[in-house]
C-alpha cells in the first residue's frame, strides 16, 4: 500500500509541475488555469489518503486490498478530470484573450481573471491542510477526512466559476448598436419611399408593391 500511495503523489506532483509549464507561456490568466490544476491535483491525493484511511477503519482484512486498489483507481479518474479542466480553462483564457485583443479595457480587466482564480485555488489548498491536520484527534477520522474533501472540491468548483464569470464580465465591449435606415416601403397615404440597396434603382409602386426598381 505505501508503494501504490508513493507513486501515486509522484504522479500528482509531475502533473503540477506539468502544469505550471503549459501556463507560464499563457500569463496571466492561464497561470491562475496552473494553479487551479495544482489545487485539483492536491485534492485527488487528499481524498486517495481519506479513501484508504477509511479502508483500513471500516473494511474487512479481506476487503482491504480491493479497497486500496478501489482508491487508487478513482485517483487516476481525479487526475484526469485535473487534466481536462486545465485544458478547458486555458482554452477559456484563450478565447477570451482573442475576443479582446482589440479592446485594450477589456484585454486589462481580464489580466485581473488569472491571479483571482490562483488567489482562491491557494486558499482552498490552505484551509484544505488546516482541514486535515485537524482530523488527527477526530473521534471518526475517516468521515472527517472525507468531510474535507467534499469541501474542498466544492470550493474549487467555486473558484473555476468565479473565473468564468470574470472573464465574461471582462467582454470586450459591445460596440454600439446602429440601427439601419428603413428600407423601400410605404411610407404614408399608399405612396412608397426609401433607399434601395442598388446605385440608380428608385423604390415605387410595381404592381400594388413598393419595390426596388429601374426608373
Amino acid at each position: 500500500m505505501k508503494s501504490t500511495w508513493t507513486l501515486a503523489s509522484s504522479a500528482a506532483i509531475v502533473f503540477a509541475v506539468a502544469t505550471w509549464a503549459t501556463a507560464v507561456q499563457a500569463q496571466p490568466c492561464a497561470l491562475g488555469c496552473a494553479t487551479q490544476g495544482v489545487t485539483c491535483a492536491a485534492t485527488a491525493r487528499m481524498a486517495m489518503r481519506s479513501c484508504r484511511v477509511d479502508c483500513r477503519a471500516n473494511a474487512t482484512p479481506e476487503q482491504r486490498h480491493d479497497c486500496a486498489t478501489g482508491c487508487s483507481t478513482t485517483f487516476r479518474s481525479d487526475m484526469t478530470t485535473c487534466r481536462t479542466d486545465l485544458g478547458s480553462c486555458v482554452g477559456a483564457c484563450d478565447a477570451s484573450a482573442s475576443a479582446a485583443s482589440a479592446d485594450p479595457a477589456a484585454a486589462a480587466c481580464q489580466s485581473a481573471c488569472g491571479p483571482q482564480l490562483a488567489a482562491c485555488a491557494r486558499q482552498v489548498v490552505t484551509d484544505s491542510k488546516a482541514c486535515v491536520a485537524g482530523c488527527r484527534t477526530a473521534e471518526d477520522r475517516p468521515t472527517c477526512l472525507g468531510d474535507c474533501v467534499a469541501t474542498a472540491k466544492a470550493r474549487a468548483a467555486t473558484c473555476g466559476t468565479d473565473v468564468a464569470s470574470c472573464l465574461g464580465d471582462c467582454g470586450p465591449a459591445t460596440p454600439p448598436t446602429t440601427v439601419p435606415p428603413p428600407g423601400c416601403g410605404e411610407v404614408a397615404d399608399g405612396h412608397c419611399g426609401g433607399p434601395c440597396p442598388t446605385p440608380g434603382q428608385v423604390c415605387a409602386d410595381v404592381d400594388g408593391t413598393c419595390s426596388c426598381t429601374n426608373p
